[in-house]
């Protein structure tokens, strides 16, 4: 009985060693993915608690951000690709602004070029 529990176990071990580890992050080559900084001003000055959304043009997944005080925002593992870069902000009752999300929501003119050397994009959203 002894004998037949050491295969099953060790079965068990690989099986979640591989559930754990197995095709990660080197695999699908996320560990490459660099991560995308910037910041986002209005009229010059620094736009906090705005949603970054990066938007694949090839339809994958997006990825977000939020700006700090700063107006500075980070993003961890973004693919390289080409992206829309969609911005929204909320009013003053917390309800989307209109006239931001009508500038920078689905047809947001931004756009960012993601590669391993081109990592940092900063935008001004002068009115």
């Amino acid at each position: 009985m002894k004998a037949c529990r050491t295969p099953v176990r060790l079965l068990v071990v690989v099986a979640l060693a591989c559930a754990s580890g197995c095709g990660g992050g080197a695999a699908t080559g996320k560990a490459d993915w660099p991560e995308v900084t910037g910041s986002i001003t209005e009229n010059a000055k620094p736009a906090g608690d705005v949603e970054v959304l990066f938007v694949p043009e090839d339809g994958g997944n997006s990825v977000m951000g939020i700006t700090d005080a700063e107006g500075r925002y980070r993003i961890a593992t973004v693919a390289p690709g080409e992206y829309q870069v969609r911005l929204m902000r909320q009013s003053a009752d917390a309800q989307p602004d209109p006239a931001f999300a009508e500038r920078f929501g689905e047809d947001s003119p931004l756009a960012a070029s993601v590669s391993a050397s081109n990592t940092s994009f900063d935008f001004d959203v002068a009115e």
